[in-house]
C-alpha cells in the first residue's frame, strides 16, 4: 500500500516530508483534499471490521503509524512473543515444528 501510495505522488502524506503547508498558505487547501484522499484510499484497504477503530486518527500520517504499530509485523512485541508461542507448540504427527 506504501507503495501504491507514492506511486501516485502522496508518500509525503505518510511521511510528512516535506512537511504539510501552514492552512493560512494557498497550497494547504490542495494538500488538505490530497489528504483526505489519502486517508480515504487507507480506509478502502483495511478490514471492515476495523474501520470503526482508526477513525480516531486525525491525519493519514497518524493512522499509517497507528496501523503499522498495530499490526506491523515485527513491531509488536506482544504480536512476535505470540507468534512465537505458536510456532513453538505447532506439530505435525509427534513431530515439533521444529524438527519437522
Amino acid at each position: 500500500m506504501e507503495k501504491d501510495i507514492g506511486g501516485r505522488g502522496k508518500k509525503s502524506h505518510l511521511t510528512s516530508i516535506p512537511p504539510a503547508p501552514k492552512e493560512i498558505e494557498p497550497a494547504y487547501e490542495k494538500w488538505e483534499q490530497a489528504a483526505q484522499t489519502v486517508f480515504t484510499w487507507i480506509i478502502q484497504n483495511i478490514e471492515t471490521s476495523l474501520i470503526n477503530n482508526v477513525f480516531q486518527f486525525p491525519i493519514s500520517k497518524a493512522l499509517w503509524e497507528g496501523l503499522a504499530t498495530t499490526y506491523g509485523s515485527g513491531t509488536d512485541p506482544v504480536q512476535i512473543y505470540d507468534l512465537h508461542r505458536k510456532a513453538n507448540i505447532q506439530k505435525q504427527g509427534q513431530d515439533t515444528l521444529e524438527h519437522f
